[in-house]
Formats: structure tokens, sequence, C-alpha cells
């Protein structure tokens, strides 16, 4: 699922994806923006659980 990246100054969408860590300047107002994702989403704990299962065997 795409997560939509909004500037916390004038909710202008900036991106959508899915990101980690991501610093991006609004070109509306100027302001610059950090995104964090706090944790991971479900899907991609369940890849990297799949990957860690066929590297044990």
């Amino acid at each position: 699922m795409r997560q939509e990246i909004r500037c916390g100054q004038c909710n202008r969408l900036l991106a959508k994806g899915d990101v980690r860590e991501l610093e991006i300047k609004c070109r509306r107002c100027g302001t610059m923006n950090l995104v964090r994702t706090t944790r991971p989403s479900r899907e991609a704990r369940e890849a990297h659980s799949e990957k860690r299962v066929e590297n044990n065997r």
C-alpha cells in the first residue's frame, strides 16, 4: 500500500510510496520535511520473515 507523504506546514502532496527515511523540501512553502518510518509495515515484516526462512534452508 502506497503512503501519501504531505507537507507538515501546508499539506501539499509531496510524494507517494513506501519510505524508510526521506527528507524533502516542499516546493510550495519551502518547508523541509523529514519522514521516517516508525515501524515496518506488515507486508515488510512478512517479506523479511520469508527471506529469513529461505536463507535458512
